[in-house]
């Protein structure tokens, strides 16, 4: 069940407040900055491991959204890639034959440019941005989304089946309205969002129910809402992601659902056919007991990363996508391989490529990057090649992305990947990128492709936004923020007993009631949860 209230904090320069609470505090926050308000939602959405002994000493993960997504971050479809730096310019780079890079032409650019901050981006503060197949979205401090590019299916959402190559503001007047979205997602041709209450709503095509709002075709050149009567009541969701023609949703108890063509399996429910409805992805195998913290859609897979740093894979397996180690589609979750060189590996974040791509990317907490699936094009990005000088066209097992030339000595925070191409942001705000570059979606001023990371440019570093995280009242140390969505800490010794997180920031602060358990036993394994959030 959902609970919902309103909690008034005083912040310099504060306007509102509004708190809604689920297992997590919720806050949205407005300040004034620069003669402008930026909105910035706070909330905590899984502590893993969430007990552990009164010694304390034990590292914790925490997601969330802590007002940590304001730069630098990086995006990437077909052909086209974007990042929004430390300042919160956006850049873009690649293919730019629907106009997908925003800068009034259709030419490409194998080197980054700006998109332009007037029309519909003036004024406006960005803080997300993300990638479709020939299209490109801006989410801005009012929580307004802005898109450009390829709308052949209306998937721009702002009521014209034209392309446009200068930013336009999506659709706000029907379902949208009063809404504070806080993600977008983008598959081929449809597109989803996600707002501060964990409703979703969708556009663009639906010929294999990927908009979820209950019909099979047909689709829509502005927002309707995902069906929430029915697997969606009363679910708090706090992810979305879409692929070629489905889409996923995850809620704050890790429970999954999906919703669109079932052909490959790429809805994970047992079955292989299309839903216009969601569905539950199935949890009887290895998701049993498993808490999923972050989900990622691809051409035609799916993935999920669970509190204790598993991945999990099903659908299309051709290209050794699944990464278990064989090329045989699932239509039920299967566990990736971790016999190799994820042995050992704490995983915090897992992407799996969009915009029909079939690789997969795993980031672990030392910055390093694992891949695997389809490499034609270099995309695992791990310099291995055959016999004839090409590099292997898959791997069925994760390998290693090469940490040995630009990325040596780097620790990477981000990770983004689509059809032919990888991208990798560190934290010192530097871009890499690595695959194919036809279009120059490398960015690194050729169309030459490769195997092994190239720079690409800095992005810069922003401030710090976490300033203390608590368990209990007391302080927890060496705090890492790992993603714009995750940060990890070493917990404080307490007594035995329950007590609240508490994540302070420059924005604000966000609480998770209850959600850590001290037992009072010496060693207490740091993995597994000890309960299950009603």
């Amino acid at each position: 069940m959902r609970i919902k209230s309103q909690i008034l904090v005083k912040l310099p320069f504060m306007i509102t407040i509004v708190v809604i609470v689920g297992l997590s505090i919720q806050t949205s926050v407005l300040h004034l900055v620069n003669s402008s308000y930026i909105a910035t939602a706070l909330s905590i959405h899984s502590i893993a491991a969430d007990h552990g002994s009164t010694t304390g000493g034990n590292t914790v993960t925490i997601t969330g959204d802590f007002g940590a997504s304001i730069g630098p971050q990086i995006t990437t479809s077909v052909q086209h890639s974007l990042a929004l730096d430390s300042n919160g310019q956006i850049w873009a780079w690649g293919g730019n034959y629907s106009g997908q890079l925003g800068d009034g032409t259709n030419t490409n650019s194998s080197t980054p440019i700006t998109i332009s901050t007037s029309g519909t981006l003036l004024d406006i503060t960005p803080t997300r941005i993300t990638a479709g197949t020939g299209r490109s979205f801006v989410l801005d401090h009012d929580g307004k989304i802005h898109s450009w590019g390829w709308n052949i299916a209306g998937e721009l959402g702002n009521g014209t089946w034209d392309d446009s190559n200068v930013p336009a503001v999506v659709d706000m007047t029907g379902v949208l309205y009063g809404r504070n979205i806080l993600e977008v997602a983008a598959g081929w041709h449809h597109s989803l969002a996600l707002d501060s209450e964990g409703n979703i709503f969708a556009w663009g095509a639906n010929g294999r129910g990927q908009l979820g709002s209950g019909t099979l075709g047909g689709g829509s050149n502005v927002p309707v809402a995902v069906d929430m009567t029915g697997m969606l009541a009363d679910r708090n969701i706090i992810q979305v992601a879409a692929g070629n023609n489905h889409s996923l949703a995850l809620d704050s108890e890790g429970n999954i659902f999906a919703w669109g063509i079932g052909i490959n399996g790429q809805l994970g429910d047992g079955a292989a056919t299309d839903s216009g409805v969601p569905v539950v992805v199935d949890t009887s195998g290895v998701l049993a007991g498993r808490k999923i913290i972050q989900i990622s859609a691809g051409g035609s897979h799916s993935l999920a990363l669970d509190s204790e740093g598993s991945i999990f894979a099903w659908g299309g397996n051709w290209d050794g996508q699944l990464g278990n180690g064989t090329n045989t589609t699932s239509n039920v979750p299967v566990i990736v391989d971790t016999s190799g060189v994820l042995a050992g590996r704490n995983i915090v974040q897992v992407v799996a490529a969009t915009s029909g791509g079939n690789h997969s990317l795993a980031l672990d907490d030392k910055g390093n990057i694992f891949a695997w699936g389809h490499n034609v094009n270099g995309q695992l990005g791990d310099g291995m090649v055959n016999a004839w000088g090409w590099p292997f066209p898959y791997s069925n097992t994760p390998v290693a992305v090469d940490m040995t030339g630009v990325l040596a000595g780097s620790s990477v925070t981000q990770i983004a990947a689509s059809q032919s191409h990888s991208l990798a942001l560190d934290s010192k705000g530097n871009v890499f990128s690595w695959g194919g570059n036809w279009s120059g979606q490398l960015g690194n001023g050729t169309t030459t492709g490769s195997n092994i990371p190239l720079f690409v440019m800095n992005l810069g570093v922003p401030t710090n936004p976490i300033q203390s995280v608590t368990l209990g009242g007391l302080y927890c140390t060496n705090i890492q923020i790992i993603n714009p969505n995750t940060i990890t800490c070493i917990v404080p010794a307490h007594p035995a007993g329950t007590v609240d997180v508490v994540v302070n920031t420059l924005h604000g602060s966000a609480t998770l009631y209850q959600g850590y358990t001290y037992i009072d036993i010496p060693d207490v394994p740091n993995t597994g949860h000890l309960r299950k959030e009603d």
